[in-house]
């Protein structure tokens, strides 16, 4: 788990999370912002947006994601 960051590191945005760490804390944030638990695909793509990522980028992660959910399945 990442160390605690003072405040004045959060805001000159001194702190670097590894990317684990970053994509479970995104994870939580976005399950609790969302009413229902679930997110559009425009409303992911529009995250991703604001997070500069490409919408190539989600559409290769998508067909990663729904590969390995059906090797996690069988």
């Amino acid at each position: 788990m990442a160390d605690l960051i003072t405040d004045a590191q959060a805001r000159d945005g001194g702190f670097l999370y590894p990317a684990e760490d970053a994509q479970q804390i995104l994870s939580l944030a976005i399950a609790r912002q969302t009413e229902s638990g679930e997110l559009s695909r425009t409303q992911l793509l529009e995250i991703a947006d604001e997070l500069g990522i490409a919408p190539e980028t989600i559409a290769a992660a998508e067909r990663e994601w729904d590969v390995k959910k059906y090797e996690i399945a069988d």
